[in-house]
């Protein structure tokens, strides 16, 4: 039997590129509502350290798809 999300987050491909490129903070793109979220938000707290890693993955796979991402 398939689980269902217990938190997701939505958000525009340029909102995540932002995101993912340092160029938006995870709070920022909440509190502006670039970044949504269906859920608890104490769910959100324990996602986080899970996502960090990819703050110093993306770059470097953005790079090797031909996408920019501006340097901080």
């Amino acid at each position: 039997m398939p689980e269902y999300a217990t938190l997701t987050f939505t958000m525009s491909s340029d909102t995540a590129h932002a995101l993912w490129s340092g160029q938006l903070s995870f709070p920022a793109g909440i509190t502006s509502g670039k970044i949504r979220i269906f859920g608890k938000v104490s769910k959100v707290l324990e996602v986080m350290p899970v996502l960090t890693p990819v703050l110093f993955l993306y770059p470097k796979a953005a790079a090797e798809a031909g996408i920019p991402v501006p340097s901080n």
